[in-house]
């Protein structure tokens, strides 16, 4: 039976009996390197247009890789195609334009320009976790803004709706 490869990682999973007294020679640390792109990699993709990562068996590829960066000036929002298997990626979107990722049939995250998000697929749909402050949960005591200010909130139309210092001033009594 020769070796195969999970449709995750794409390592080289070697059968019984199989490359004796050649294994560790270069097939275990090409597997080690494998693990270690699988964890630490950084792959740099520059968007012009739609790409779709590389993924190939037991050799080094993009799709396995840990981070991907996407840079360049696109203009313009593309998609990143990765493999339809489950896998999470960081995605550093340093482009000037939101970038969708994805994988050819599921429905893509999208992720803002200027962000560093964590993005799950499920093999089939990807999700981005990139929580915007309305999502957020309140605060259940003081916040330190490291004695900065909040500045130039507009005027509240609903109880509970932000107020500006000017706002909280006519309803506080000062005594």
């Amino acid at each position: 039976m020769p070796s195969t490869a999970p449709t995750r990682l794409r390592l080289e999973l070697q059968a019984l009996g199989e490359n004796t007294n050649t294994w560790g020679d270069t097939r275990l640390i090409a597997a080690h390197q494998r693990l270690e792109e699988s964890v630490a990699d950084v792959v740099t993709k520059t968007i012009t247009g739609n790409v779709t990562l590389t993924s190939s068996n037991y050799v080094a590829d993009e799709a396995r890789a840990a981070v991907l960066k996407l840079t360049g000036s696109p203009g313009a929002t593309y998609k990143v195609t990765i493999p339809s298997v489950e896998k999470t990626y960081w995605v550093h979107n340093a482009t000037d334009a939101s970038q969708t990722i994805g994988t050819s049939g599921g429905t893509a995250a999208t992720v803002r320009s200027g962000v560093l998000a964590f993005v799950y697929c499920d093999g089939t749909d990807t999700t981005v976790a990139d929580t915007k402050l309305n999502k957020i949960a309140a605060p259940d005591a003081s916040v330190s803004f490291n004695s900065q200010k909040i500045t130039s909130l507009a005027t509240g139309t609903d109880s509970t709706d932000a107020a500006n210092v000017g706002q909280i001033a006519a309803i506080v009594t000062p005594y």
